[in-house]
């Protein structure tokens, strides 16, 4: 690879970094002002709402952008507050199964309107079909190559409930 092509892919590196960062700023700031959750908390409503309501906790962990132990102590303040509920597992006594409490689904209606408003505005609304498609398969690239590759893209779930992605293989919770 020469220079110019070095350089190149590193300036799109530093753009999709502050890029991401901005938006996640900005995106918390709003849900905070308008809803009073953070992006963690509204990523923790959201999968378990796709994935029909609960998890378990380790599938959780593996589809949020939290480290388990974070995630521990963020589930710690949510079921304080209401938003969730955890149990153990009935087929595995050191399993954890976390589930939506009805507070957690008004809280994530309310919070989905406002986020996929926000993703309308600052990047749908910014972004071509034939960008978002060049996007979205380097980003798959990249992720495939990441360690784990095909395994944890497997733990991924995003859009509708109860929809998986074109070649998405359904994993058991």
């Amino acid at each position: 690879m020469d220079t110019l092509s070095f350089e190149r892919r590193l300036d799109a590196w530093m753009s999709l970094l502050r890029t991401q960062s901005r938006l996640l700023d900005l995106m918390e700031a709003d849900l905070k002002r308008r809803v009073g959750i953070t992006i963690s908390r509204f990523d923790v409503l959201a999968q378990l709402d796709r994935n029909g309501g609960s998890l378990r906790f380790q599938r959780l962990a593996d589809a949020i952008l939290l480290s388990p132990s974070g995630l521990s102590r963020l589930l710690d303040r949510m079921q304080r507050d209401g938003l969730v509920a955890r149990h153990g597992h009935p087929e595995d006594a050191r399993g954890q199964v976390v589930s939506l409490a009805p507070l957690g689904r008004k809280v994530l209606a309310k919070a989905r309107e406002v986020h996929h408003a926000n993703v309308r505005k600052w990047f749908i609304d910014q972004v071509g079909d034939a960008e978002a498609e060049v996007i979205t398969e380097s980003l798959r690239r990249v992720r495939l190559a990441l360690p784990g590759g095909p395994a944890a893209e497997d733990a991924i779930a995003w859009g509708p409930a109860g929809q998986t992605r074109p070649g998405r293989r359904e994993v058991p919770g």
